[in-house]
């Protein structure tokens, strides 16, 4: 996760280069046909990331940290009805070695 950081980009690659261009873009589109607590269920069930993360807290804390997915989720779902439509960001790192 750490190539999307620029400075941790330019310190890996460091004198490796004789150009470097490091551009934010957005993923097209993950379009889920339903609403955000099932896409919550569905990355709790198949995405590694989010089962660590439920696996990493008490039982009794879940709904805490499935409300904080919902919220996140929420926060950047662009569809306009019911259904969940999120963009991801992601840094395109072009670089010519030396």
């Amino acid at each position: 996760p750490l190539w999307g950081d620029e400075g941790t980009v330019r310190k890996r690659l460091g004198d490796g280069v004789s150009s470097l261009t490091l551009t934010r873009r957005l993923y097209p589109s993950w379009h889920y046909p339903f609403p955000i607590p099932e896409v919550v269920e569905y990355y709790r069930e198949y995405f590694g990331p989010i089962q660590r993360a439920f696996s990493m807290v008490d039982e009794d804390q879940h709904p805490s940290l499935r409300r904080d997915l919902e919220q996140v989720f929420a926060r950047f779902n662009r569809a306009p009805d019911t259904t969940t439509s999120l963009e991801g960001e992601y840094l395109d790192v072009q670089a010519i070695r030396k």
